[in-house]
């Protein structure tokens, strides 16, 4: 835990991770968060621009709750933003949907490569079960 100044109102406050804002600027932040996804919700055609000059809000903080997956602009949106493997645009989160199976394809891929080959036994006519009169 360490003492850092809030980087909205410059008080001091007990770090822990995460976030560089106070407590009280967080929970603001927060109120902010729930008002912006109800007006996207009512107005599924709006543009960040005008979102963030509504609510007096900074784009990058659209863009950070878009790739955190806490925003989702309608299908029919023009908002979105570049997919980060390959630029395809999208709605919502880091990646589309052809580059996360792509990665999950990779990591199972990985994932199988370095687990140990186990042998199979080779059946043969001595392995039969045995009675012990």
């Amino acid at each position: 835990m360490e003492l850092r100044a809030c980087k909205n109102c410059k008080r001091l406050y007990n770090h822990f991770s995460g976030e560089t804002l106070c407590p009280t600027c967080n929970s603001q932040l927060d109120e902010i968060y729930r008002e912006v996804k109800s007006y996207i919700y009512d107005n599924p055609n709006t543009t960040i621009q005008e979102v963030a000059e509504t609510f007096n809000i900074t784009i990058q903080t659209l863009h950070r709750w878009i790739r955190e997956e806490r925003l989702e602009f309608a299908g029919s949106s023009l908002v979105g933003l570049p997919c980060q493997g390959c630029g395809t645009t999208i709605k919502s989160g880091r990646y589309c949907e052809s580059c996360k199976k792509s990665m999950i394809e990779g990591f199972s891929a990985a994932y199988e490569s370095d687990q140990p080959k186990v042998q199979k036994e080779q059946k043969t006519s001595n392995n039969r079960m045995r009675f012990i009169k």
